[in-house]
């Protein structure tokens, strides 16, 4: 997080507890859900990032896991999940299956989601339900799932994911809101522009 740059006081909170505790070792080793949210721009992706990696050190696979070849922290955005179960519909490849591409998304002792909600608009029936598969198995395996999502609140949270998605996700999470403005808009030349 050295590189990370602080513009806000509402960061200062966010990466202590990143990097000054023993917070994200007990959250990742307890199997918990870890679900970030805030305004677009604000680097929530790149947070999840860096918790990924640190993850990465402390899990440790049984010897099943790793024989199987098993990831322990596996990232996915959400529009390439909606995408591939798309292309799965029309698959010629008997092996190539939902449930085959589910089992796979189960495995990891982490799995990063990225952006579930589309970028404009509600969430198909189709893309809820796809999703709710996910966290409920993972949920049912006591595997962690970490999320971002653009949303000003816990209930805008809810109200993009569906409750019943959302309430799985939050038994034991902890939440992370990235309330400052997006790190884009200091990144830009403004001329002539009030």
């Amino acid at each position: 997080m050295r590189d990370f740059e602080l513009y806000h006081p509402n960061q200062r909170q966010v990466i202590d507890w990143f990097t000054h505790s023993d917070n994200l070792r007990c959250l990742v080793q307890d199997g918990q859900n870890l679900i970030f949210f805030g305004p677009v721009g604000t680097a929530k992706d790149r947070l999840m990032a860096y918790a990924g990696y640190r993850a990465i050190d402390y899990l440790q696979p049984s010897a099943d896991d790793l024989y199987s070849g098993v990831m322990p922290v596996h990232y996915l955005s959400g529009q390439e999940f909606y995408g591939r179960l798309r292309d799965l519909m029309d698959s010629e490849f008997k092996d190539d299956t939902e449930a085959r591409y589910m089992h796979e998304l189960a495995a990891p002792l982490v799995l990063m989601i990225s952006d579930p909600h589309p970028p404009y608009g509600k969430m198909t029936d189709f893309q809820s339900a796809q999703l709710y598969r996910v966290i409920d198995r993972r949920y049912r395996l006591e595997r962690s799932t970490w999320i971002t999502i653009n949303a000003a609140s816990v209930s805008e949270v809810e109200g993009k994911l569906t409750t019943p998605v959302f309430d799985r996700l939050r038994q034991d999470a902890t939440l992370i809101f990235c309330n400052w403005p997006s790190y884009r808009e200091r990144r830009q030349t403004r001329i002539g522009i009030e």
